[in-house]
Order: structure tokens, then C-alpha cells, then sequence
């Protein structure tokens, strides 16, 4: 089946040009919720976005929203079902699954949408499982690396199945549509996320930093952004920069985000003389004054889909150095003009080349800022209004 990257201004899947459909749409989003990171972020902004070109939309997450991370455009209707209860045995997350089936069932026939938009795997498949008696379009987006996040038996055997039903499927590199192409009859799209430019500040008058006292060392800041999960590869990090720490006395390691290995990781440094230089303070709102005020941005993860952290980071003029895991920073990175891409083996050696070179950090950080043009939002927002478009039109059964 063949892999198709959308061109900017036509329509997916046709030869029409997108201005041969008429109207706004009415589009129902569907994710987990807003308090995570990358894909989270992406469907916030797409939502408000898509409401610009006067299409109507609604957002529904399972979880109450209490713990939203990223704004919704006031003019996007926000419906969340409070099903996010923690399962407590096999039988319970039978239980909680036809749940949340019903209920997104529901909330979507009341919508009476033109087309549903989903986001991430387990979402995905709740969704085309609700929709499906509706006859009304899914189009499913998978927001990382198919390949290498499994499911698990049961729910990748449901990936499989429900996906057939999709009028269509995003992913978000070629490779990652690769994994994908036998799950659907339609060829795979490839959309990137987008980004808005973080303002970069000087490192010398950054808010709330004091003058360096005559004699003292600057402080120095490594960041690191995600989940606290194995993915992330924040204990190469973490074990990077103590291997270099004594070495470079002025470099500090802040990592965050928070996730179910917070203690594992802490563990891997607590007993360290240098324990005070690294700090994991959670989830930050808002994260920008976190990219301004550091000098480097490390990307340590095991597997990607299309990190946004890497593009935020980028986008404020960090250099950055990312492992080049299967998907993601090498379609993101071009490696020593506007970041470094080393392997797992050579990471921490890339790491303490960049904190002793500081012609380089400016020279990489200057190039950075260059990925908005190639990831802005009005490009990206275009290709999912066309595919949209077209999954309406082609595909709702009468």
C-alpha cells in the first residue's frame, strides 16, 4: 500500500482540490485528556485552529479535566466523560472499556458530527469501536512510533481490527506509516506536528536571574522535557551527566515532566555528591521560562513518534543533541548544522562535548530556531483540514 506525505493546499486521496468542498465542518475530536505532553499539546492547538476557519468543534476527553495541561479555545465545546478510573483487575478493565465505548458512543451521536478526529492508540481504538453503528468517519491519528510502543496482546489484536473501519489513518513519519499500511485500505498520511516559536532571551538577563558575582562560575542548565517513563531514556541522562559532572563544576540537569518511574530515576542519583545539581520538579505550566533559561536540550528517548519537546526546545534557540532512536529526531534535527544526532553508545561523550563548546552551543542554538518555518501550524492545520474534508465526503454512508 503506498505511503502518501500530503502536499500543502490539495486534498488527500483525490485529485479535487480541497476548494471544491463547501462549508465549515462539524469535527469531534476525541483524546485521553490534556495532561500530558506532545500529542495533547498538538490536539489542543489543532481544535483551536480548526475553530479559525469557522468549522464547528467539539473536544472530548475521558478523563474530568482537572488536570489540563494546555488551553482550549473557548470557541471549541469541551465535554469530558469522567472515565478515567484506574482498572483493578482483568474483569474491572473489561468493565471500564464498555464504559467508556457507551459513553463516547453517546457523546458522539449527540454531536451528530460530520467526521471524528482521534488521537494515540488506546483512544483510537475506543473510538472507531463507538463510532463504528454511527456511520460517521473516524479519522485515527497514531501520535507515536507504532513499531516500538506495544499494546499488549489484546489491545494491539483490537489496533488491528478496529483500524480497518478508519476512513483514514495519520501517522506521523514515514516509517511510523510504514509499520502501519497493512491496517488500512487507504494509504497511510504523514502529517508532522507543529510548532509555535518560543521567544528566545539572553542567557545574561534572563527573568529573575541575578548578575554572576566577579569570581564565581556562571550556572549552566541541561533541560530535558517528557513522561518519566522508560521511552523518555532519562536514566541515560541522568547517568550521562554524572559522568561528567566533577568535570564541569557549572552545568545544573533539570528534568520535566512527571510518570510512574519518578522514584527509579531519583534513585539514581540520590546517593551522589552532585544530587543538588539535578532537579526533577514535575510538570511545568508554562514551560517556555524552562527552554529560555537553559543552554542545552537533551533528547535521551528509546523511541519517538514526533517529539514536540525537541521542537519547543528548538524553536526557543536551544542546541540540542537527541539519540537518533528509529523515528523522530532525525526527521527533525539536521545533525551539526542545527542540532546533534548521536547513537545510545555515544551520547554521553556528545554531551560533554557540547558543555565544554560553547561557539558551538550558540552556533547550533542560532540555526535552531530555523524549525518553525519548516514546522509551523498553518501548513500542518491545512493537511488535516484536507484529509477531514475528504474523509467527510468519501466516506459517510447515507
Amino acid at each position: 500500500m503506498p505511503i502518501q506525505s500530503l502536499p500543502h493546499h490539495k486534498s488527500v486521496g483525490s485529485d479535487t482540490d480541497r476548494n471544491d468542498y463547501n462549508g465549515p465542518l462539524k469535527i469531534c475530536c476525541t483524546i485521553h485528556s490534556l495532561a500530558g505532553g506532545g500529542a495533547e499539546r498538538v490536539m489542543a492547538g489543532l481544535t483551536g485552529h480548526l475553530a479559525d476557519r469557522n468549522h464547528q468543534v467539539c473536544l472530548l476527553t475521558l478523563d474530568d479535566g482537572s488536570a489540563d495541561r494546555h488551553l482550549v479555545d473557548p470557541r471549541v465545546e469541551r465535554n469530558c466523560l469522567r472515565l478515567m478510573r484506574v482498572s483493578t483487575s482483568p474483569l474491572d478493565a473489561i468493565r471500564n472499556t464498555r464504559r467508556r465505548i457507551t459513553a463516547l458512543r453517546s457523546a458522539i451521536a449527540a454531536q451528530q458530527p460530520d467526521v471524528v478526529l482521534s488521537f494515540c492508540d488506546r483512544m483510537n481504538i475506543l473510538t472507531l469501536i463507538a463510532a463504528k453503528p454511527l456511520s460517521i468517519p473516524v479519522v485515527a491519528a497514531e501520535r507515536n512510533d507504532p513499531k516500538e510502543q506495544k499494546l499488549g496482546t489484546v489491545w494491539e489484536t483490537m489496533r488491528r481490527w478496529s483500524y480497518r473501519s478508519a476512513a483514514r489513518l495519520i501517522a506521523l513519519t514515514e516509517r511510523n506509516a510504514e509499520s502501519m499500511q497493512s491496517w488500512n485500505r487507504h494509504p497511510i498520511e504523514v502529517i508532522p506536528s507543529a510548532i509555535d516559536a518560543i521567544p528566545a532571551v539572553s542567557k545574561e538577563s534572563s527573568p529573575g536571574e541575578t548578575s554572576t558575582p566577579p569570581g564565581s562560575t556562571k550556572r549552566r542548565t541541561i533541560l530535558g522535557v517528557g513522561r518519566l517513563v522508560d521511552q523518555k531514556g532519562f536514566d541515560r541522562l541522568i547517568k550521562a551527566f554524572l559522568q561528567h559532572a566533577e568535570s564541569n563544576p557549572e552545568w545544573d540537569l533539570v528534568i520535566a515532566g512527571e510518570g510512574p518511574d519518578r522514584i527509579e530515576l531519583e534513585n539514581l542519583y540520590s546517593d551522589s555528591p552532585h544530587r543538588h545539581r539535578i532537579r526533577m520538579p514535575g510538570w511545568q505550566r508554562p514551560i517556555e521560562p524552562l527552554y529560555q533559561q537553559a543552554d542545552v536540550f537533551a533528547l535521551p528517548s528509546r523511541y519517538e513518534g514526533f517529539p514536540s519537546a525537541l521542537l519547543e526546545a528548538m524553536s526557543a534557540g536551544l542546541p540540542a543533541i537527541a539519540i537518533d532512536c528509529p523515528t523522530g529526531p532525525r526527521e527533525i534535527i539536521q545533525d551539526g548544522v542545527d542540532g546533534m544526532l548521536v547513537n545510545a553508545e555515544t551520547f554521553s561523550e556528545g554531551l560533554a562535548q557540547l558543555m565544554k563548546a560553547p561557539d558551538k552551543r550558540q552556533e547550533l542554538g542560532n540555526a535552531a530556531r530555523n524549525v518553525v518555518k519548516r514546522y509551523g501550524w498553518p501548513a500542518m492545520v491545512d493537511r488535516y483540514e484536507e484529509v477531514l474534508y475528504s474523509a467527510s465526503h468519501g466516506d459517510r454512508k447515507n
